[in-house]
């Protein structure tokens, strides 16, 4: 087990409000990048001195300030060109380069706001990740480019994304647990490794959020189609057989013994 396993295992059993988002978003990053020289400790060492910049600029920064010091000063924002590129997805990244996606952006406005004092968390809204300032006013910003948001704009924003029937609800701009942050930054890189048919990065994807989450079944029925992918043939059906033993009268059962009857058919086939 690699020393950033056993950081990311330890961490992952604090209770969600204590799960520092930036130290556990380089871990990850850390993974996926085994050649790479990833001092932790000096990106975090990073956004140290950029909330200090900001104090030394301002004796009580707000979130506008804030906004305004990442967006325009320091020129954080969406790398629109390159949407999809997995750097993206990860936080040392997305350090150097100043660009990122919605998630990874926020996770720079969240730490700086941390270290300086500002509530701030991030909303889960579907297919754009978003921030909120719980400051009075209250700010919702777009961290991809920037932009103060109102509620028109984000019903504008979901329909993009759901199409124009889509309804916008208070659920829509939740707030996300940090575990959630997690497993959604997760879920973006390891979308990009399943469009490249890189089985054995995207698995490592799924061990990471059922390190975050553990028992979800959802998870370890991808785990068994990625089994299936690799041609770890036994490893899947195990998985499969495990998961309509404990679920068997859910969906997720259903598809587990789905997949058992496929596999079954599939082996009769060449035999």
């Amino acid at each position: 087990m690699t020393k950033i396993r056993t950081q990311l295992e330890a961490l992952c059993l604090l209770k969600d409000g204590d799960l520092p988002l930036d130290r556990m978003a380089l871990l990850i990053a850390a993974e996926h990048q085994p050649k790479t020289t990833l001092n932790i400790d000096t990106y975090l060492g990073q956004l140290d001195q950029l909330s200090n910049e900001l104090l030394e600029r301002y004796d009580a920064p707000s979130s506008t300030h804030l906004v305004r010091f990442v967006h325009e000063d320091l020129r954080f924002i969406g790398n629109s060109q390159h949407y999809h590129l997995v750097d993206n997805s990860y936080l040392n990244r997305v350090l150097d380069l100043r660009r990122g996606i919605p998630i990874t952006l926020a996770l720079v406005y969240l730490a700086i706001a941390e270290r300086i004092g500002l509530s701030a968390e991030g909303v889960n809204f579907p297919g754009h990740f978003l921030i909120r300032f719980n400051a009075e006013p209250e700010l919702l910003i777009d961290p991809f480019s920037g932009r103060q948001l109102s509620r028109s704009d984000c019903a504008v924003l979901l329909q993009q994304h759901q199409g124009t029937r889509a309804q916008l609800l208070d659920q829509h701009l939740a707030a996300a647990s940090r575990r959630g942050l997690l497993m959604r930054l997760i879920e973006n890189i390891k979308q990009n490794f399943w469009r490249d048919r890189d089985w054995p990065a995207a698995e490592q994807c799924l061990n990471q959020q059922r390190l975050l989450e553990p028992n979800q079944p959802i998870l370890e029925l991808q785990l068994g189609n990625l089994k299936e992918l690799r041609s770890e043939l036994d490893a899947a059906r195990l998985i499969y057989a495990q998961l309509i033993q404990q679920s068997k009268d859910s969906d997720i059962g259903k598809m587990a013994a789905q997949r058992l009857l496929a596999m079954a058919a599939a082996k009769n086939q060449v035999h």
